[in-house]
C-alpha cells in the first residue's frame, strides 16, 4: 500500500520542526515492517485510570478474532510495559528499537490462528496488490 497523498508535506504541516524525528521513526520501523499483507495495528489505548481492567484484553481479543477470520497477519509497535499483553495474544517480539531521544519500541507481529498466510497477490483488473479478503 502506498504512502499517503502528499506524505512529506502533510507530515511537515502536522509535525512542523519535528517532522525528522517523525521521518527517523518511519525508517526504523520500515526495518522490521512485513513485506506480506499485514493489518498494521498503529494504537492500543487504555485510559491509565482503567488499566488493569481487562480492557486492553478485551480489544485485543476482538482484534484477534477479526483477523483470524479473514487470515490475516497482524503487526504492530509497542511499548515494553506493554508487550506481555501482546504476547499473550500471541503477538512475537522482535527486536526492540531504541530512539535516540525517546522511549524504547518493541516490534512484534502475530501470525493468524490458521497460520497459512495468504500471499500478496496482484489481479489484471485490479492493478495492485491487496489481500484477497480485503478486496471489495
Amino acid at each position: 500500500m502506498p504512502p499517503p497523498a502528499n506524505y512529506p508535506t502533510r507530515l511537515g504541516d502536522a509535525a512542523g520542526p519535528h517532522s525528522d524525528r517523525f521521518d527517523l521513526l518511519d525508517q526504523l520501523l520500515a526495518k522490521d515492517r512485513p513485506s506480506e499483507a499485514h493489518y498494521h495495528l498503529a494504537f492500543l489505548a487504555v485510559s491509565p485510570s482503567a488499566r488493569r481492567s481487562g480492557h486492553g484484553t478485551s480489544l485485543l481479543s476482538h482484534h484477534r478474532s477479526r483477523l483470524d477470520h479473514v487470515n490475516l497477519l497482524s503487526w504492530t509497535s509497542t511499548t515494553p510495559d506493554a508487550q506481555s499483553l501482546h504476547v499473550r495474544h500471541g503477538y512475537i517480539p522482535g527486536p526492540a528499537i531504541q530512539l535516540p531521544v525517546g522511549p524504547v519500541i518493541c516490534s512484534m507481529r502475530r501470525s493468524p490462528l490458521h497460520g497459512d498466510i495468504q500471499p500478496t497477490r496482484t489481479t489484471a483488473t485490479e492493478g495492485q496488490t491487496s489481500h484477497p479478503s480485503l478486496r471489495p
